[in-house]
């Protein structure tokens, strides 16, 4: 594992897949992959061969509350 994907692996931070993003914003998954792609919204890749991303649910109730700006179009 990277030192960048331990620092999220405690036990305060919980991670959503994205499918459960998808289905926060109301849009399909290939959007979210999307806002990932092009740096709207930031993600979290696990270990392994698969690249399964995986997001802070504090960083998406944020921008869905309107805490963090906007970047998600």
């Amino acid at each position: 594992m990277t030192r960048s994907t331990l620092a999220f692996m405690t036990p305060d931070v919980v991670l959503l897949t994205t499918s459960e993003v998808a289905d926060l914003f109301r849009v399909d998954r290939s959007t979210i992959r999307r806002w990932v792609d092009s740096g709207q919204l930031e993600s979290i890749t696990l270990p392994g061969d698969r690249g399964l991303k995986r997001y802070r649910r504090a960083d998406i109730e944020a921008i869905i509350r309107g805490e963090i700006a906007e970047r998600v179009s």
